[in-house]
């Protein structure tokens, strides 16, 4: 009888410390920061002093990499809005056309991801690339 009741119980304790050591990633989708979408052409609409705007698409396997840590950031840190890449969003061939500018018939990007730091409606500066914006925002904390 001892026997099987021990047998529960030390299975109960084994289940119970092998579970406290694992540590479970929650899981983000976009619609998580639904209200943090803008569109293109309202990206100098933001009345923020300094904010960042990310720009993403849905089949760039580099902007799904870093998903979870760009929503993770945003939901923990104001100032930050999304945009889903689109045809009306121009592609540039270098980067640094964009620092400076504060017209939106202005600005492009070189592809996804991208990242715009804008500071008193101007482009301060054009992060392109998942190392390039994780270490950015790893930064920025």
């Amino acid at each position: 009888m001892k026997k099987l009741i021990l047998f529960p119980l030390m299975t109960m304790f084994l289940v119970s410390c092998a579970n406290e050591n694992k540590v479970v990633a929650e899981e983000h989708d976009y619609s998580d920061v639904s209200h943090l979408f803008i569109c293109w052409d309202d990206i100098f609409e933001i009345k923020d002093r300094q904010y960042f705007v990310y720009i993403y698409s849905e089949t760039c396997g580099h902007c799904q990499e870093i998903r979870q840590d760009i929503i993770s950031y945003s939901l923990n840190h104001d100032s930050f809005y999304f945009i889903k890449f689109n045809s009306e969003i121009p592609i540039i061939n270098d980067r640094n056309l964009v620092i400076g500018k504060n017209k939106v018939e202005e600005l492009g990007i070189v592809g996804t991801p991208s990242m715009f730091l804008i500071t008193d409606n101007i482009v301060k500066a054009n992060y392109v690339g998942k190392k390039e914006i994780i270490t950015t925002l790893t930064n920025s904390k």
